[in-house]
């Protein structure tokens, strides 16, 4: 069995070039193929593979469909890249590469294999985690002269001691299931004992965190229970409900949501927390505070302690009211348009439908909303017969809304939803 891929081992031997970096800036650039990309040039802080301290510059995909990583300037990196045509260094989201404050097995065994050290197959990292607040950024800093200890396989006992920088490594360790200890200073809060396994013919690597902070997780379910997905959420401090302090997320696709490395406090959760920027998707939920009001005042109060693991309840939302909007649209002199497309728009985005032979049209959309209904249909080779757009307010009621095409435009172009638009 080969190395598995999510472990740094197997990425440190499959990539020709591997450093630890800062991203100085970024380029564009065309190549000898007909698409662009982007040249990343970096300030490598260290040198693992291929490269040592010095300018690097790596190439990597403009992103949304290219494999193109997204490196941000000024961020630091862990990057393992590779050689492509030309001699040039290329980096794949679908690789190993990530923020370097994620990297912490990463760079336990980079420096493990650089120093000439025993390629240790249970590596990993003791690091102290602490966050004021939502607004701060969580600090993890490593713990030095650690005692690290694992019970393995046949009664083995093996010991590490942290450097400087909190990473240690099992010389002699081999496959099989390990417990691993820390032992911080009594001035850090105290780490639970980890159960691993290395796999036959891998490596392991860990993080053993010591922090105070929470966690909090659960699911969001609509109507009859089922999972909603990419539903915003958003958790804010409870004394803070009508500011913008807050962690946004959006749910997976089982409704669910996390969030960890929060400072112990009192919090409400909201989901919708922003107007929803589109109103023609299924079923769009409006701003509910957990765990059914619609106002902060209404909402529970989420404590959680230090070191606490929370899991609440499923936070069950309602959809948003669904209205028809129907209608006919005429020519000026009273008949029935067939074949004319009918849309109402939401910021700038459509949800449409074809008149039949009577003229009429047949529309969805979410009482308590304002959309605008827009009729046009092709006349000649260059032109189009419009309707007056009508600004709808969808109420408590059903709307029947009467549509007359009485504008002609002669030039057409592309659009993005009906394949045409006028000037």
């Amino acid at each position: 069995m080969g190395p598995r891929s999510e472990e740094p081992c197997a990425a440190y031997q499959a990539a020709p070039v591997v450093f630890a970096g800062r991203v100085a800036s970024i380029s564009e650039e065309k190549g000898s193929d007909p698409w662009p990309h982007r040249v990343v040039h970096f300030e490598a802080v260290e040198g693992f593979v291929g490269v040592t301290r010095g300018t690097v510059d790596v190439r990597t995909g403009m992103g949304g469909g290219d494999c193109g990583y997204g490196f941000v300037s000024g961020e630091s990196y862990f990057v393992y890249a590779g050689w492509a045509r030309e001699g040039e260094l290329w980096v794949s989201d679908c690789g190993a590469t990530k923020r370097l404050a994620k990297a912490h097995t990463d760079l336990a065994y980079a420096r493990q294999v650089s120093r000439g050290g025993d390629r240790a197959l249970l590596f990993g990292r003791v690091i102290g985690s602490a966050r004021g607040g939502l607004q701060d950024p969580l600090e993890q800093t490593g713990i030095a002269n650690v005692k690290v200890t694992a019970e393995g396989p046949a009664g083995q006992h093996l010991a590490a001691v942290t450097d400087a920088e909190g990473f240690f490594s099992f010389a002699g360790s081999h496959e099989g299931a390990y417990t691993v200890r820390a032992a911080v200073p009594d001035r850090f809060p105290g780490i639970a004992p980890q159960e691993v396994t290395v796999p036959a013919g891998d490596c392991k690597g860990l993080v053993l965190e010591s922090n105070a902070l929470a966690s909090l997780t659960g699911r969001v379910v609509g109507a009859g229970g089922n999972p909603t997905y990419g539903l915003e959420i958003k958790l804010i401090p409870a004394d803070a409900a009508d500011s913008t302090a807050g962690e946004e997320s959006r749910t997976s696709f089982g409704g669910r949501y996390s969030w960890e490395h929060l400072p112990p406090g009192s919090y409400i959760l909201v989901v919708s927390p922003t107007e929803p920027s589109d109103l023609l998707g299924e079923a769009p939920y409006p701003r509910t505070f957990f765990p059914r009001g619609s106002s902060a005042a209404e909402a529970e109060r989420i404590v959680l302690r230090p070191a606490e693991s929370r899991t609440l309840p499923d936070f069950v939302v309602q959809p948003h009211a669904t209205r028809a909007v129907t209608g006919v649209v005429r020519w000026p002199d009273g008949r029935p348009a067939a074949g004319v497309e009918v849309t109402l728009f939401f910021n700038h985005l459509g949800r449409g439908d074809t008149t039949d032979e009577e003229g009429r049209f047949k529309l969805n959309a979410y009482e308590g909303y304002t959309y605008e209904l827009t009729a046009r249909v092709v006349v000649a080779k260059d032109t189009v017969a419009l309707a007056e757009p009508q600004k709808v307010r969808i109420g408590a009621e059903d709307l029947d809304i009467d549509l007359v095409l009485t504008r002609k435009v002669e030039r057409v172009v592309a659009s993005p939803i009906h394949g045409e638009i006028h000037n």
